[in-house]
């Protein structure tokens, strides 16, 4: 949760400050939202956006794709079939994908972490909903 906060990652969060008697604003708690809880479009549009400045970079495109989240089935799928609606990638993997035995799944965020640690990329909000 802390990898965000290294001062040479590109994407730092800068919340705006809060209201003038330390409320929380409509504009505080948008960036929090777009910031910790992006919707589906927002977040396939941060990947093709951070997709297209690789190419730049690089030269190459990103074909693969791992996918870290605790998130709901359907909503994986769905997220999936639509990346897949709007661009080219050869393989898009998740956690889900893994197969663990009882004892395994306990270290299954170490897994996610392991392979987000060998991304070319690594996209997060640092937040994790344990619910």
């Amino acid at each position: 949760m802390g990898w965000n906060l290294f001062p040479s990652l590109p994407d730092q969060f800068n919340p705006p400050p809060k209201g003038s008697n330390g409320e929380i604003t409509s504009e505080y708690n948008a960036s929090y939202s777009r910031h910790c809880y992006p919707n589906t479009y927002q977040i396939i549009r941060r990947i093709h956006e951070v997709r297209r400045e690789w190419k730049a970079e690089t030269g190459e495109w990103l074909t693969h794709l791992y996918i870290m989240t605790n998130g709901e089935e359907p909503w994986l799928r769905d997220l999936i079939q639509r990346l897949h609606s709007v661009g080219k990638w050869e393989r898009i993997s998740t956690g889900r994908d893994l197969t663990l035995t009882v004892e395994q799944s306990y270290v299954s965020q170490i897994i996610d972490m392991a392979i987000g640690e060998r991304a070319s990329v690594f996209l997060g909000n640092g937040v994790s909903d344990d619910s």
